[in-house]
């Protein structure tokens, strides 16, 4: 599965500022004339990652802008010991 235009992919923590950035491995493809675009990051959360959402936020900024992005936020949330994930897609 691809898009038109190239998109951009990236990872915040918090929020999405480019203060929350986080690094992460791009990768990128033409099939067909559309691209696929991932970006990968690892997480090791600790406990100050409670409750902390990542943001992973896809955004082009030329032309034609069908949308400005879109965003799926991943929670993360400590429950007795067991580290526990919450997916959003905004």
């Amino acid at each position: 599965m691809g898009g038109y235009p190239q998109q951009i992919v990236e990872w915040f923590r918090g929020s999405n500022s480019s203060v929350n950035r986080l690094s992460g491995f791009v990768t990128s493809e033409t099939v067909d004339d559309m691209f696929n675009v991932e970006n990968t990051v690892t997480l090791t959360p600790d406990n100050t990652d409670d409750g902390v959402s990542f943001i992973c936020q896809s955004s082009y900024v030329g032309e034609p802008r069908l949308i400005n992005s879109a965003a799926l936020v991943l929670q993360l949330e400590r429950k007795y010991g067991k580290l526990l994930s919450i997916c959003q897609l905004k």
